[in-house]
């Protein structure tokens, strides 16, 4: 049996690191600019100078997030609800089926 180059054997990992990097650098840039003053949002560094919590506490105090992190809340549960209940009741009727119905409909 052939031994694979090293380079191939670690290949994987490599893509699996560079495509988590890719995947995790917005979250990590938002919570950064969160974290900055209003003047510094636009630059470019991923450290802010002067890390402050200001923005999460105008967040609570200027808006209603409460109320629209509750409307949000209640969406969510409706439609998890009704996706459950309605496919519940697609898959009870495709259980039902005849084997032969069920190549008709595809």
């Amino acid at each position: 049996m052939k031994k694979k180059h090293p380079i191939w054997r670690f290949m994987p990992y490599l893509l699996l690191t560079a495509g988590a990097i890719i995947v995790l650098f917005p979250f990590i840039w938002m919570v950064s600019t969160s974290l900055k003053p209003p003047a510094d949002i636009y630059s470019l560094s991923i450290i802010p100078e002067n890390p402050t919590l200001e923005n999460y506490t105008r967040i609570f105090t200027d808006t209603m997030f409460g109320r629209w992190m509750i409307n949000s809340i209640v969406i969510a549960v409706i439609t998890t609800i009704s996706v459950c209940f309605f496919d519940t009741l697609v898959g009870y009727i495709w259980r039902n089926l005849s084997l032969s119905e069920k190549h008709s409909s595809s």
